[in-house]
């Protein structure tokens, strides 16, 4: 009997993520070489309903010639959980939260204004209550998903409009946002892509590398590759020089490099990462029009996640805009 509990209670987490999978809103696009699943925003029924990263844009799977790279890396679901997401998926740092007192409401980029709570600092894995859904717009074309976000308040106001395209032609996702301030007080802030990537669901490892064009170096210039217990790696990775390594499975654990340095800020030349997987023959090369503002790599048994931020920063009346881009490749 106590052998049976065990499986109606697996079979129970089995069949509640299949079906948060089926009940949550999604399209499919494709442009000939790549297709990708997309799951839409809605307060209700959306598969991420949490307050740290922006509704728009989760990529549950993208498959090119026959590979994939997102899926799930997490264990268990709850679509309040603050990391229950999949993709390219992008987290804004809070605006307003240090102003507000507790029960007001401060500002989170593509979630909606979120009721403070007691606490003195932001916490990205809590989930605040939403106040303020704001009004959301979905367009779906054949190759791309429009969405766009408006927030309308006494505090801060915006229209983002973010674009998830695949390149007709090219093995190509494209991701491309247009932030508009509409309200009366500046918007800064500072956003990073997640990217949680899982290529063809192969745990993180050997065979995993990340390579940037710049010397990985500690915040006073020293090359990590010669003081790699700084790193925060442990024994799953090593760096050389630009490139990081990973040389053994990562189980029940994390390694990460947080923060990481070499690159110029000023320059979006240095936004050029190349992730690639040479057990399954893939690769993903990542680039962007706006230059790094901070920098670090994360991973855990199942993703690994190269994380550049960029500064998001507009004036009443302004409009800021960034575009990344995804070039999909085998070896």
């Amino acid at each position: 009997m106590k052998n049976r509990g065990r499986i109606v209670l697996f079979f129970g987490l089995l069949t509640t993520f299949g079906w948060a999978q089926q009940q949550a809103p999604q399209v499919e696009i494709r442009n000939g070489d790549i297709s990708a699943t997309l799951y839409l925003p809605d307060k209700d029924m959306g598969y991420y309903r949490a307050s740290r990263f922006d509704w728009a844009g989760i990529i549950p799977k993208l498959e090119y010639k026959g590979h994939t790279y997102f899926g799930k890396w997490f264990q268990g679901y709850d679509p309040l959980s603050h990391d229950a997401i999949m993709g390219p998926v992008e987290d804004f740092k809070a605006v307003g939260f240090e102003d507000a007192v507790a029960g007001e409401a401060f500002l989170k980029i593509g979630v909606g204004l979120l009721k403070k709570d007691n606490g003195d600092k932001h916490s990205f894995s809590k989930t605040y209550d939403i106040m303020d859904h704001g009004k959301r717009k979905v367009k779906v074309r054949t190759n791309s998903v429009t969405f766009l976000h408006e927030i309308t308040s006494d505090s801060y106001s915006y229209s983002y409009e973010k674009k998830v395209k695949l390149t007709k032609g090219k093995p190509q996702l494209v991701l491309q946002h247009r932030f508009k301030n509409t309200g009366k007080l500046p918007i800064e802030s500072l956003v990073n892509n997640h990217n949680f990537f899982v290529m063809d669901n192969l745990s993180i490892g050997p065979g995993y590398s990340v390579t940037f064009p710049f010397t990985l170096t500690d915040k006073d210039g020293v090359p990590y590759a010669s003081s790699p217990e700084e790193t925060g790696l442990k024994d799953y990775a090593k760096i050389e020089g630009n490139k990081v390594v990973f040389t053994k499975a990562l189980i029940d654990d994390f390694a990460q490099i947080r923060p990481a340095f070499g690159y110029d800020p000023n320059d979006p030349k240095d936004y050029d990462i190349r992730l690639e997987n040479h057990e399954a023959g893939i690769g993903v090369r990542i680039t962007c029009d706006q230059p790094i503002s901070s920098l670090a790599v994360w991973s855990a048994p199942q993703t690994i996640c190269p994380q550049p931020y960029i500064n998001v920063k507009a004036n009443p009346g302004e409009v800021y805009t960034w575009t990344i881009i995804y070039t999909f490749y085998t070896l």
